[in-house]
């Protein structure tokens, strides 16, 4: 056999070199392929990490910020027994809005939104708070402490006419009770545009929602007297917390049923003439507007609850 020729051995040599330089360009290619990729999810992994950090001090931030507002609750109780019976309101209220951190730490997530939703309203509830303690210290000098001293003789009359003392708190209940206006076609509604110059729109919507209006009609009852009558709303958000902002007309009042003290968020008084009327109620709330969710609506007089109703803002 004879041997090759210069060209054809140049010519496989270059095959050779183009195979090869191939080669190279595919092992540049999926390096630089498996480097952006590993680029990408490094950076997906450094941004998830920072957004569980921030999640994470958010949650322990105002688990702190609960705790401490139970803390100092607690340093005020034992003074007078009013004061005991407004901050058990309050505790009870806080602890309500601490258990919502629940899924929040199961999840270990919660947003900015309702990270500084939470924060505002137990800010809301704290200087809430501060300020009935302001006003009982001015109008009943609940923070000075009184020793109440009974003689035997007081006791021993007490004692006598306890019995007599019952049956007629029987009686005056049950007067009470005949006496009470029933609040019919109780509706809540939300609605935004009120004014003298502005028509009165309903709204379902929470972001729209400017007041909230409750609606009711008063039945005719000769066994309540003629006069002023004055009627408690209550109106409890989502959350389970009572709306109340004290420079708006809300405050304490007393259960009849159980006498336990509890939160209403406004008042008003009507004149009644023994006749039907037609009673509505307008709550504008704090600064933020309305969350979203059902709201729960409670109507009172004398401290019993004549009525009720729901209200669900989406």
């Amino acid at each position: 056999m004879e041997n090759q020729r210069p060209e054809q051995k140049n010519d496989s040599k270059n095959n050779r070199t183009l195979i090869l330089i191939i080669l190279i360009a595919l092992l540049v290619g999926v390096n630089i392929f498996l480097y952006v990729k590993y680029t990408q999810k490094e950076t997906q992994t450094i941004a998830l990490t920072e957004a569980l950090n921030i999640d994470s001090m958010r949650i322990v931030d105002l688990n702190a910020k609960y705790s401490t507002a139970l803390e100092e609750l607690s340093s005020l109780r034992g003074q007078n027994q009013s004061l005991d019976s407004l901050l058990d309101i309050k505790e009870a209220e806080i602890k309500k809005m601490k258990a919502s951190l629940d899924n929040a730490l199961k999840n270990k997530k919660i947003s900015d939104t309702e990270y500084k939703k939470q924060v505002e309203m137990l800010q809301s509830l704290i200087s809430d708070l501060k300020n009935q303690i302001s006003v009982l210290e001015k109008e009943k000098g609940i923070l000075i402490e009184q020793k109440e001293e009974l003689g035997k003789q007081l006791n021993n009359t007490l004692d006598e006419n306890g019995q007599l003392k019952q049956q007629n708190k029987v009686l005056a209940k049950k007067a009470t009770i005949g006496a009470l206006l029933k609040a019919q076609n109780l509706k809540a509604t939300g609605v935004f545009g009120r004014g003298k110059k502005k028509k009165e729109i309903e709204t379902r919507s929470s972001k729209k929602t400017e007041s909230i209006r409750v609606c009711f009609d008063v039945d005719e009852n000769k066994i309540s007297d003629p006069g002023t009558k004055e009627f408690l709303l209550r109106i409890v958000s989502p959350e389970g917390v009572t709306l109340a902002v004290q420079s708006q007309g809300s405050g304490v009042f007393e259960l009849a049923e159980s006498g336990e003290k509890s939160q209403y968020t406004m008042k008003q008084e009507i004149n009644y003439e023994q006749k039907k009327k037609n009673v509505c109620m307008y709550w504008e709330g704090a600064a933020g507007g309305f969350a979203k969710g059902k709201y729960t609506i409670e109507v009172y007089q004398d401290g019993y609850n004549i009525g009720s109703s729901a209200l669900e803002l989406k």
